[in-house]
């Protein structure tokens, strides 16, 4: 009898799509049997692992609530600091915080309207020291620089002026108040080319503004009086601006 020359059918059990299925399956189970051993296992673990997560989300915004908190209770303790004492105060306890160096400030402005121009400049260089970089600065340097020249320090005084004027980055108006100071001190020395140059500066800082206006009166009153000078005829006499 000859013999069958057909290929022997595969076994069902040998089929690969029926191993793999099989092996599919098998690693599927093994599968989740590891992840329920591990879980089983490191159960304590994970747990510890997710109340530390949620703790950490808890303290965050705590602490930003807490910080919230804490800011208000700044500004509340900054306005009953009603006395350049208690202001002093608040500034020693809230030292590097911008409301510190307000108070300080305020301490400043205070000394300088009372005539205290020694006790001003030490408070405006402690107000500068917390205000750097705020818009405070150039108000604080223009308060310093002007407590300067009336305890006495014309050259330092004059300097700081010069120093807000020509600063491009400050605020225009307070560039201008800068100017028109320095303005008043060319026209008491008589320098009518300094008074000329400042009164073109001023005009380009903050053109038609009440400084501009200002040094262009007193401009106009050096000149008067200049002529009068020369003649021997009495000086024109104009209140300052």
């Amino acid at each position: 009898m000859s013999k069958s020359n057909e290929t022997p059918s595969t076994p069902r059990g040998d089929d690969p799509q029926v191993v793999a299925s099989a092996e599919s399956a098998a690693s599927s189970n093994d599968l989740e049997e590891v992840v329920q051993q591990f879980w089983e296992k490191n159960r304590s673990l994970l747990m510890g692992l997710a109340a530390i997560i949620l703790v950490a989300i808890i303290a965050r915004n705590g602490w930003a609530a807490f910080q919230a908190g804490q800011v208000e209770s700044t500004r509340e303790e900054y306005a009953a600091a009603d006395t350049d004492s208690a202001k002093k105060a608040f500034a020693d306890d809230r030292a590097g915080t911008a409301l510190a160096g307000v108070a300080l400030l305020q301490i400043a402005d205070n000394a300088f309207s009372e005539g205290r121009y020694a006790e001003a400049i030490t408070n405006y260089d402690a107000a500068e020291a917390e205000l750097e970089g705020t818009p405070f600065y150039d108000r604080i340097a223009l308060g310093k620089a002007m407590a300067q020249l009336l305890d006495g320090q014309m050259d330092a005084g004059k300097s700081g002026l010069q120093a807000v004027a020509n600063n491009t980055s400050t605020v225009a108006a307070v560039r201008g108040e800068a100017i028109y100071h320095l303005s008043a001190l060319a026209k008491e020395s008589g320098n009518m080319s300094e008074l000329d140059a400042l009164a073109t500066q001023v005009d380009a800082v903050t053109p038609g503004s009440n400084w501009a206006q200002r040094v262009t009166l007193m401009r106009a009153a050096a000149q008067a009086a200049a002529p009068a000078e020369m003649t021997g005829e009495a000086e024109i006499s104009f209140e300052s601006p």
